[in-house]
């Protein structure tokens, strides 16, 4: 059990060191590569554990409730950088790291879904945002109703 607080207490001091950090540098495409690849990174952690499946119900609630923090600040600065440098992918910033901001407008939570919208409308309507991860973020504002192609960022 104290290994679970201690992974919990872990996540949540990740999480406080993001939300602490004021300004980042989104023209920097060397920095902006490492913060998206970190923010892909964070959005899979939690989704991927093991506990998720093979946890009590009150682990998993807890593990829950922390990705939706996770999923929450991912999301307020995808739109910031959306807003200020439009939607960037691997290719456009030249990255090697794996990134993908696709997800995490995936995850995005309700409450941002009209922002969201109105944003991956822009970038779609300006060619920045192609048509298939357009219809993949599309598909999760719309409840789900089906969307079952592979995304793969170039």
């Amino acid at each position: 059990m104290k290994k679970y607080q201690i992974l919990i207490i872990t996540l949540v001091i990740i999480i406080l060191q993001c939300a602490c950090k004021n300004e980042n540098n989104y023209e920097n495409d060397t920095e902006l590569c490492e913060l998206l690849s970190k923010m892909t990174d964070d959005d899979q952690k939690i989704r991927n554990m093991d506990l998720l499946q093979n946890g009590t119900q009150k682990q998993k609630d807890s593990l829950w409730k922390i990705q939706k923090l996770i999923d929450g600040r991912n999301t307020e600065l995808l739109l910031d950088i959306t807003k200020k440098r439009g939607w960037v992918s691997k290719n456009s910033l030249n990255c090697e790291k794996y990134m993908a901001p696709v997800v995490i407008f995936r995850h995005t939570p309700e409450k941002y879904f009209n922002e969201v919208k109105e944003i991956i409308d822009k970038e779609f309507q300006n060619e920045r945002l192609d048509g298939l991860n357009y219809e993949f973020i599309n598909d999760h504002l719309n409840g789900r109703p089906g969307f079952n192609l592979e995304i793969i960022e170039k």
